[in-house]
């Protein structure tokens, strides 16, 4: 879950399945923009990476606990998806709170979509319910829709992003005359250029899945005023939504290591040396005296000499005794007198 370390009491949790996913740090550097306001809201923002699974429906859970110290009546939080406010609600704090401005017990809002009127029924209090989905982002390199690059590109920027934007409010109170806000659809499953992604690691999108229709008040409009005057958040939950695979490319998760090449098998049989001819005696010889001598220009020991022993039983060497040599004077005017 993702909590703040200078705001204790609040964490926000994306859920598949009704289990909370596992969520990794975010150590990209982000440039807040220019200008104060954003510089406050990136000092209010705490981010995280979740990994994401093409046609999962997700939910969004935020609880408020004892740890969070009440002064405000309410909590106005907005729900951003890929860079559109999707759903809007109201925690009242006051009503649930003890004399020393905690609460009696942890207070969980879940958001399993986002809920509309059914323009085909005019029951109030009835309304139909479109679950979040995570959608892959199919990439295509047909340069027929090169033209629409920008727009893909501007889209993408925003894409692969759940946020809770939490705002201190004064008490809620009925209205008759309000009126519902207008509700948000997500862009459709259409392919993006590869060129449009300009290199940046992202799988999916946000679309809607199933529907269901539900009883909820969530027809009653409420008048809410920000506190503080311009409405400025208390904590900001960002979750960056990936594929198992987009999260390896970010360093995010550990890449699976290749495996080693298999080594060809030896053979169990042992080398009968006996089976070798004269000519492969020889060499392998010459290989071993080699090896032994270092086989890097250093020589190695000097091979012993067999002996023999002569017929008086002493050893002579097969080398051959030099014959010493006398001097002889040849008289070349010998013929040549007689």
């Amino acid at each position: 879950m993702a909590i703040f370390d200078s705001l204790l009491g609040l964490e926000a949790t994306v859920l598949v399945d009704g289990i909370a996913l596992k969520e990794f740090e975010d150590n990209e550097d982000e440039s807040p923009g220019v200008g104060p306001i954003n510089e406050y809201r990136a000092s209010k923002t705490v981010s995280k990476y979740i990994e994401s699974t093409s046609d999962k429906d997700y939910s969004l859970r935020l609880t408020v606990d004892q740890l969070y110290a009440i002064d405000s009546p309410s909590l106005i939080v907005k729900v951003v998806i890929d860079g559109k406010v999707m759903r809007k609600f109201v925690i009242e704090l006051w009503t649930q709170a003890q004399q020393n401005k905690r609460l009696i017990k942890p207070n969980s809002s879940i958001v399993k979509g986002q809920t509309v009127r059914d323009p085909n029924d005019p029951t109030p209090n009835r309304g139909i319910l479109r679950k979040f989905r995570f959608a892959k982002i199919e990439v295509t390199q047909d340069d027929s829709g090169y033209k629409d690059i920008k727009t893909d590109a501007k889209h993408i920027e925003q894409v692969g992003e759940i946020a809770f934007e939490v705002y201190r409010a004064s008490k809620s109170e009925r209205s008759t005359t309000g009126k519902i806000t207008k509700t948000t659809t997500p862009p459709a499953a259409t392919a993006v250029h590869e060129k449009a992604l300009k290199g940046q690691a992202k799988s999916h999108s946000t679309l809607f899945g199933s529907s269901s229709t539900i009883t909820e008040s969530f027809v009653t409009c409420v008048e809410i005023d920000h506190l503080g005057g311009s409405p400025k958040p208390i904590a900001i939950f960002k979750f960056k939504y990936r594929s198992n695979e987009a999260l390896k490319q970010l360093m995010v998760l550990p890449r699976t290591p290749s495996p080693s090449p298999s080594l060809p098998p030896v053979s169990a049989d042992p080398l009968n040396l006996e089976n070798l001819d004269g000519d492969q005696k020889r060499r392998l010889q010459a290989f071993l005296q080699e090896l032994t001598g270092g086989g890097n220009g250093s020589p190695g020991p000097a091979p012993k000499i067999k002996r023999e022993r002569n017929t008086d039983g002493n050893r002579e060497s097969f080398r051959k005794k030099r014959k010493s040599r006398k001097s002889q004077v040849i008289d070349l005017t010998e013929d040549a007198e007689n």
